[in-house]
Parts: C-alpha cells; structure tokens; sequence
C-alpha cells in the first residue's frame, strides 16, 4: 500500500510508500477527514512522506484536497509533523506548508523520524 493512515494514541500517522497516484493521495486525505469527525482522535498528524509522488498529483489536486483543512475550524490547534528525507518529499512538504493558512494548524518539516515524534511529544 503506497499510503496507509493509522490512528495511534498519540497522533494519526500517515505513511506514504512507493509511488503514490493521484487517487491513492485523495483516498489518504478521506482518511484522515472521517477521523477528524470524531471528536476523540488525536489531534495531532505525523506525515512520513517515504514514497515518491507520481507526476499525475498535481497542485490542483494538492491544493482541492487540502482545501477543508485550511477553511476549518478545530476545537484545539493541530500540528503537523512532516518527515522529508527525499528531495521530492522536501518538495512536497514545502508546498504543504507554503498553503497551509489555517491558523490553528502548525505544519514542521524535519529530516529524521525521530525530530518529528519529539517535536510532537514536546
């Protein structure tokens, strides 16, 4: 599975492998909205971007997907920890957070998996 979301005590955690399509990367972010709606998951997300991204994810799809988070509005802030360890991965991560402008959602990009669950833990 090129994208598997797991909800952990702590944060959900989205894994991407492989290559991941176009509709593999929708079919993540439905994911996390169905679990965003119960008010007791975590509210915190660490994002592995281990895959590469196929040519066919493009902004329109980045940008639609993306699009309920920056308009919604939580009951506690979010943050989003990225682990980018690829240059295409840093490319994704830096277009992540350049638009993400919901307030309540802090988007930090690290290089090793470990920075990223202690910056959560912190």
């Amino acid at each position: 599975m090129p994208c598997v979301v797991t909800r952990t005590p702590q944060w959900v955690l989205i894994e991407f492998s492989g290559t991941v399509s176009k509709q593999e990367f929708v079919t993540a972010v439905a994911e996390v909205d169905a679990l965003e709606r119960d008010a007791g998951c975590p509210r915190d997300r660490l994002y592995v971007l281990g895959g590469l991204f196929a040519r066919e994810l493009d902004f329109v799809t980045l940008n639609g997907a993306l699009e309920a988070r920056r308009t919604a509005t939580y009951a506690a802030p979010i943050r989003s920890a990225v682990v980018a360890t690829t240059p295409a991965a840093v490319n994704t991560a830096r277009l992540v957070t350049a638009i993400n402008t919901n307030e309540q959602i802090r988007v930090q990009t690290f290089r090793a998996r470990e920075d990223a669950e202690a910056w959560l833990r912190g």
